[in-house]
């Protein structure tokens, strides 16, 4: 937080506190900036400018690539490329945006136990019907990765000075081994905007106190309402880990909690009331609507930080020695969730200034907020090289409670890079501080050496074919809400072409099918996808063994019953692992082969021709 959270002209940035360890000044009401520190426009808009270069520096394979092809990997972004779509089509619809009968048709999803990021789909709106789908998931993850790195310039330009210093902490939060990682799949967890924009109002609650009360409350309300509907499990982990710096803060700041209490007190009962007129309805659609989910939607163990991820770096970083990679790919759950790198020369680093700084209240802040972030990042049990320690650590205490229990450990690293973001900065204004060149140059070339290591790779682009049948559905005689059988089945990630299908169709028709979080008992359950029946398993076993099956006696009765409680209309086959089979499986059940069009294979009004009789 500012300066020792001071406003005394005594502790500007860069000032003689740093490193002196004289004990913090009583926090005051912060003056206006000098006018030489005043942010002006055409400063803040170089800043933004440098960060969309990088940006595009990061992700230049989408440039020429082809116009079905996204930044990242398969296969997730499938299923946020048919979110991004569903925003716009539940809204020129007028049918409820917080559940979805398009997908597990008939039933539906409950999209707030999902991955909706409607918030973000509402604002792109324009851009997903006037580019498509596709092309608007590109440009989201762009201006995400971008407007993350502004935002956080504008938090650090808090506590340093001049423009080197926050551009390159922004720069450290922005491109960290957290954000660039979680673009290649998940669209949702890369828009970190919200921490450093909840750093600003804390920030100019607690310290600057230049705002009224009433208006940040009214901000932070409205903040938290467009991160519940972006991703729900940052909002929990910011507000988790901003408790604890507001905690530290309020220990070393006893003498002041009083004259605090009034104004924090009316800023959170403003922003609870906002946030609740808001999200009343999505939340009570969450936790009482149909389709709603009980329990863990996966264990904690999953995806948790490896104690050895903190100086051994993934495939994702620009470099990562061999050896490094063999240890790394052992880590829990996928390297794209190891988001913890700090590497050695930035470890030792931060331990350093931190030591040197101790004194400097926004140090020791920034400091026990990183770390707590960082503990709570290795979730219930400490892991090294792979292996469970079985050590308890602080993240199982969180385990029990319902929400919380949600929470995936390793994602809380995001605090921990806005943590360790604000020190950078700080390090380099207080070497940028020195007014000899021959004192300042060393420390920079020290900070520049310690943070080569955690550079970003680029993020390479994947591609699927996507039949002509889906962009012309309507000429092709698929009404609007028609209910679709397509092929590949999927219940997860791997095979679900037909959301990124059904996006680029304009989310226009129904599928048995879904990648999402559906109950698969009357416990509620969490499961990915519907659960098994006749049919899927059939399908399902086609396309991942490529075995040649026809349904006879019973079994064929079975498969015809799920059809009709399914409401399939049509059935189509599109591209996918072992085609011919899947063909020759429905051509056998409906007695009539398909009609060949657009890419795909078709048999129309199955509802009414049912299934044949077995020949």
């Amino acid at each position: 937080m500012e300066q020792a959270l001071t406003a005394n002209p005594r502790y500007a940035p860069g000032g003689h506190l740093l490193g002196t360890g004289e004990a913090p000044a009583p926090m005051a009401p912060v003056p206006r900036r000098r006018p030489e520190r005043t942010l002006r426009l055409p400063v803040a808009l170089g800043a933004l400018l440098l960060y969309f270069g990088g940006t595009l520096a990061l992700t230049h394979d989408i440039f020429g690539a082809p116009p079905n092809s996204w930044i990242g990997h398969c296969c997730d972004p499938e299923q946020a490329i048919w979110y991004l779509r569903w925003g716009p089509y539940a809204i020129s619809h007028l049918t409820n945006p917080f559940f979805t009968h398009l997908l597990n048709a008939p039933t539906g999803v409950n999209v707030m136990w999902n991955t909706p990021i409607l918030f973000v789909s509402v604002v792109a709106s324009p851009i997903t019907l006037l580019f498509g789908p596709i092309a608007a998931y590109n440009i989201v993850l762009v201006a995400g990765i971008t407007l993350g790195c502004w935002f956080a310039y504008f938090a650090l330009r808090r506590y340093t000075r001049g423009f080197v210093a926050p551009l390159i902490g922004g720069a450290v939060y922005g491109f960290s081994p957290y954000v660039v990682p979680q673009a290649v799949l998940h669209l949702d967890l890369a828009l970190a905007f919200f921490p450093p924009l909840l750093l600003l109002c804390l920030d100019e609650l607690v310290v600057r106190r230049r705002r009224s009360p009433v208006l940040i409350g009214v901000a932070l309300g409205l903040l938290a309402f467009a991160q519940l509907l972006t991703e729900e499990e940052l909002l929990v982990t910011a507000a988790l880990v901003g408790l604890v710096a507001l905690v530290v803060l309020a220990v070393h700041r006893r003498d002041e909690i009083e004259l605090l209490v009034r104004p924090f007190a009316t800023a959170l009962g403003v922003a609870a009331a906002v946030f609740l007129v808001l999200a009343a309805f999505p939340l009570m659609e969450q936790f009482f609507g149909s389709q709603r989910v009980h329990g863990p939607l996966q264990s904690p163990e999953t995806f948790s930080t490896d104690l050895l991820n903190i100086v051994l770096p993934t495939s994702y970083q620009l470099f990562n020695p061999a050896t490094a990679d063999s240890v790394s790919n052992h880590f829990s759950g996928f390297a794209h969730e190891a988001n913890a790198y700090l590497s050695l020369p930035l470890l030792v680093l931060l331990v350093a200034f931190i030591a040197r700084h101790w004194g400097d209240l926004r140090v020791r802040v920034a400091a026990i907020a990183g770390l707590a972030a960082l503990v709570l990042s290795m979730g219930p049990h400490l892991e090294i090289a792979g292996h469970d320690s079985k050590w308890l650590l602080p993240f199982r205490l969180l385990t029990p409670i319902p929400v919380l229990q949600d929470i995936q450990p390793n994602r809380v690293a995001v605090l921990m890079w806005l943590a360790i973001a604000v020190l950078v900065g700080m390090a380099i204004d207080s070497a940028l501080s020195r007014h000899d060149w021959r004192q300042s140059a060393p420390r920079l070339a020290l900070v520049a050496l310690a943070l080569i290591p955690v550079l970003p790779a680029d993020l390479s682009t994947t591609s699927v074919p996507i039949p002509a049948f889906f962009q012309r559905l309507q000429h092709n005689g698929i009404r609007d809400g028609t209910t679709l059988l397509v092929a590949p089945f999927f219940r997860d990630g791997a095979g679900a072409d037909p959301m990124l299908w059904g996006a680029v169709a304009g989310d226009s028709f129904a599928m048995p099918e879904a990648y999402a979080f559906i109950p698969i008992n009357s416990r509620g359950d969490p499961n990915y996808g519907p659960p098994p029946d006749a049919l899927n398993t059939i399908m399902q076993r086609i396309q991942d063994t490529g075995v040649v099956i026809v349904v006879r006696g019973f079994l064929r009765s079975v498969v015809a019953d799920v059809l009709k409680a399914d409401g399939v209309k049509d059935v189509v086959v599109g591209p996918m692992a072992n085609r011919g089979q899947m063909v020759a499986f429905f051509t056998d059940l409906f007695g009539r082969p398909p009609a060949q069009i657009d890419g795909v294979q078709l048999w129309r009004d199955v509802d009414r021709a049912g299934v044949a009789p077995a020949s």
